[in-house]
């Protein structure tokens, strides 16, 4: 689906997770590591299943409400049932807060291929202002501050310090209302279906899709990279 530059758009927020950075070596290889540490095996690709059913179930669940303690004791859950087939409850907090620390750490992400690079292409045609808008915490911040990537962006919107999640409406409208423009002038990328197109749509937002899969891609606004946005907002345009 393509219909072009969308008009009156003055604003482009960026997910993060899965949209500009991917973890690195994986969540798997992280999350099986801190295990055997502990003398504990566990299956890598078994891990990386787990952790996206819990992702998703939890991040939902939480979206109306979040700040930076409830998004820590989010993250407990989302590593407690990835890891539960392998790990005993009593190593459970340690192993959380060994990986707590370590996903804070730059070294532990990369960009996704081609981010970088299309990035700076964004930033030098310019003509209409990015913003970070992600479900993350406050070690987000960091990790963006090590990227060097404070140039691309006018400001970082993170769940935990919004007090809401996407695809919450209310994330949405707290961010608007930050931005103070109409909802129809904000155009929204990101990498999920629901929490990121649907979301912003709900709240009456403009969406584009990243990386879709081929269905999403016949039905949604989409990119297939970050270089392909100025079809739909008014980069380099005056």
């Amino acid at each position: 689906m393509n219909s072009g530059v969308i008009s009156g758009i003055r604003a482009v927020t960026l997910d993060v997770g899965g949209t500009l950075l991917e973890p690195f070596p994986g969540v798997g290889v992280s999350y099986a590591t801190a295990l055997r540490r502990r003398g504990l095996t566990a299956d890598e690709a078994e891990i990386e299943k787990r952790f996206r059913i819990a992702f998703r179930q939890v991040q939902t669940e939480r979206a109306a409400q979040m700040d930076e303690s409830m998004a820590r004791l989010a993250w407990r859950e989302i590593v407690e049932q990835s890891i539960s087939p392998w790990c005993p409850p009593e190593k459970v907090g340690e192993v959380f807060e060994e990986l707590w620390e370590a996903f804070a750490q730059p070294d532990n992400w990369r960009p996704l291929r081609g981010v970088q690079n299309d990035l700076e292409l964004l930033h030098q045609l310019g003509s209409v202002p990015m913003y970070v808008f992600s479900n993350w915490d406050s070690r987000l911040r960091r990790v963006l501050q090590a990227l060097k990537w404070e140039k691309y962006f006018q400001g970082i919107f993170i769940s935990s310090e919004l007090g809401a999640a996407k695809p919450s409406r209310d994330a949405f409208a707290r961010v608007q209302k930050i931005l103070g423009l109409p909802a129809g002038a904000i155009l929204h990328v990101g990498d999920s279906l629901e929490q990121d197109y649907e979301g912003a749509l709900a709240a009456g937002w403009q969406a584009v899709l990243a990386y879709p899969k081929p269905a999403e891609a016949a039905s949604c606004r989409s990119i297939q990279a970050l270089n392909e946005l100025p079809q739909y907002a008014p980069f380099g345009r005056t």
